[in-house]
């Protein structure tokens, strides 16, 4: 990449094992066919960066393959035509549908709890696996080659590295618009719509430079979210109904039951944003929304505000087996939420005693 290259981007911070963008795009220039996963229930920013990064590989004649675990929400599948990715059947053996490839990446996690079925593809082949994240909380051996930069908020900030690296280009602005309309919104979304304390002054430059390749905010606005069903609100409703405070109102705890998705009709995949909710009370610091996706089976999402002591919420999610950042974090257990609740509330009052 040329030396006047975009200020907006710079190296991860150093540690062992940790590679720069660099090194990914030679490493990527060797191979012909390149497998790209990410987590299960991709988000904006899963999807961004494995659509921009593969239509990135295609444009210098590389096959990728996007392989997408569900659920995978309407609006997400709309980002690309059908032959950009594929989802992955449930009742099917990933390993069943795994290519011939010389090379995985694995985007936006670096955890084998979150690669559900996805972990298949990448066991035992370390050695040929890259990992592209901003959550340092992963499992270091699913991959010899890590680009990790968990001041980066959003995995597609580290993928714009390597775009302008494979592209041999000095600026995101340059970039192709399919190529940049996938990389905004991954960081827009991660960042609420640079609302979450990791904003940067070089996330909002980067941003400004895929703007200017033509990127309507707007519609991916619209799209991600102005696009919801009516049973998401019906969804939304029943959480605001159980939701309940401890900690004297500074936290906000939710809780929604395999029930509340087949009463609503809504799907899982309608659950994003639902967290962010309880925040707009001014005296409540940390939210906690667990969920159901199948009987028996948790997932939790936190969400912390900034301010003078925050609340690290990726130590409350670390010691339930998940992870993620410290204003935001999530994790997954094998128990029904109502045996959850009594440990996360503990938690989360001991975080903000």
């Amino acid at each position: 990449m040329s030396s006047s290259a975009s200020s907006s981007l710079a190296d991860p911070p150093a540690f062992a094992g940790n590679v720069n963008a660099a090194a990914v795009a030679e490493r990527l220039r060797s191979c012909k066919r390149v497998l790209i996963l990410t987590h299960t229930k991709p988000d904006g920013d899963a999807m961004g960066s494995a659509l921009a990064l593969a239509r990135v590989l295609s444009a210098i004649n590389i096959v990728p393959t996007v392989m997408l675990f569900p659920p995978v929400s309407q609006s997400l599948r709309g980002l690309a035509s059908h032959n950009e990715y594929v989802i992955a059947p449930r009742d099917t053996e990933p390993a069943a549908m795994s290519p011939e490839v010389d090379c995985i990446v694995v985007v936006d996690t670096g955890s084998w709890s979150q690669l559900g079925p996805a972990a298949v593809l990448v066991r035992d082949c370390a050695d040929k696996t890259i990992i592209i994240d901003h959550h340092v909380n992963g499992n270091p051996e699913i991959a010899t080659t890590r680009l990790i930069d968990g001041t980066a908020p959003a995995a597609c900030q580290l993928v714009a590295q390597i775009a302008l690296h494979l592209l041999d280009l000095p600026s995101a602005a340059q970039l192709p618009i399919e190529i940049a309309e996938p990389l905004y919104l991954g960081i827009a979304t991660d960042t609420g719509w640079f609302r979450h304390p990791s904003v940067m002054p070089q996330t909002l430059r980067l941003a400004a430079d895929l703007l200017e390749t033509g990127v309507n905010q707007n519609a991916l606005y619209r799209r991600m979210e102005q696009n919801d069903r009516p049973q998401r609100l019906a969804l939304a409703q029943r959480m605001l109904n159980n939701m309940q405070y401890v900690a004297d109102g500074r936290g906000a705890i939710m809780v929604l039951t395999h029930n509340d998705f087949a009463e609503s009709g809504a799907q899982l995949d309608e659950t994003g944003g639902l967290i962010d909710f309880p925040l707009s009370v001014g005296n409540v610091q940390v939210a906690a929304l667990l969920y159901e996706p199948e009987p028996g089976l948790t997932r939790i999402s936190m969400r912390s505000k900034d301010g003078d002591t925050p609340v690290d919420v990726n130590r409350i999610a670390h010691s339930l087996g998940g992870g993620g950042h410290k204003h935001a974090a999530g994790a997954r257990v094998a128990r029904p939420a109502a045996g959850v609740l009594p440990t996360l509330i503990a938690a989360i009052e001991e975080a903000l005693s």
